[in-house]
């Protein structure tokens, strides 16, 4: 499921696979981060992953661009 958010610097693209009614991949198609904001931004998608919610825990400098990817994740289960 293809879905999007606003991030920090502009829209973070992504897109949600799932099987078995379960998360199995979350691919992010664009974003305009910047590397250290991205880096730490991006660990949040194995969690969901590994949790199989989007009840994460934020890291510190991320926010923002982490809200958008638990945003955007949510929007493409909800289609």
């Amino acid at each position: 499921f293809p879905s999007h958010d606003r991030g920090f610097k502009g829209d973070i693209t992504l897109e949600v696979t799932v099987a078995g009614g379960k998360i199995t991949a979350i691919n992010v198609t664009a974003q305009q981060e910047t590397a250290d904001r991205w880096a730490n931004a991006k660990k949040v998608i194995e969690e969901i992953i590994a949790k199989q919610t989007m009840q994460v825990d934020a890291v510190s400098g991320a926010t923002i661009s982490i809200d958008a990817i638990i945003k955007a994740v949510q929007n493409a289960l909800e289609q």
